[in-house]
């Protein structure tokens, strides 16, 4: 059966025509269909721990840069900035959602990390897209800076279960960029990029 990530199998259909196209590919796998809505797409990392549920400020997602993905839904990485600035009360009640599922997640026994996408429309209203009940691709960086802004990380707070966090909802001056193959062939990377600085004129990093 078809199954992706990173957008691989993300399809944007606009007619009945693009929806028969798919019938090939899709076959009679089982699909989640949803109406295509106006807005930017926000990742916000989340912990549920013995003291309660703690969640980030929302990273803005870099989804379909052809410069690094052939993928229209392909995800590129986040912007920790969030890219602009929420209101309290936006931050208010995305608070009040996080909690929400929070407690429904706990009812399940689940505890640990997890990831909210969602979309914030043009009026702020959120709508969550999915929830990933696993570690996100950002962990790393996001911690290790965490523990330098706020001296506790969500990791720290997931190693040890009964660790009260600060208030941890202010954004992040990190980007992460992940570079995909943008060929329709498959490429092999026959050397690593190494840590530092990078500049990306015409579309090669240097």
């Amino acid at each position: 059966k078809p199954r992706g990530m990173a957008g691989s199998s993300t399809y944007f259909v606009a007619s009945e025509q693009e929806w028969s196209d798919l019938e090939p590919i899709l076959h009679n796998t089982l699909v989640k269909v949803t109406p295509y809505l106006e807005g930017k797409t926000f990742t916000v990392n989340c912990l549920l721990n013995d003291t309660g549920v703690y969640h980030s400020y929302p990273m803005f997602q870099i989804t379909g840069d052809r410069r690094f993905t052939r993928y229209p839904g392909g995800t590129c990485g986040v912007d920790m900035t969030g890219g602009r600035s929420f209101s309290n009360e936006f931050l208010q009640e995305l608070t009040q959602i996080v909690h929400k599922i929070g407690t429904a997640l706990k009812k399940t026994n689940f505890w640990g990390w997890f990831g909210l996408d969602l979309i914030v429309t043009n009026t702020d209203e959120i709508i969550i897209i999915e929830i990933n009940p696993r570690f996100t691709a950002s962990l790393s960086i996001f911690s290790q800076y965490q523990s330098i802004m706020f001296s506790a990380s969500f990791w720290s707070g997931y190693i040890d279960r009964k660790q009260h966090l600060p208030n941890v909802v202010k954004p992040l001056p990190l980007t992460t960029l992940i570079l995909r193959n943008t060929a329709e062939e498959t490429k092999v990377v026959e050397n690593d990029l190494l840590c530092g600085l990078y500049e990306n004129p015409n579309n090669q990093l240097h």
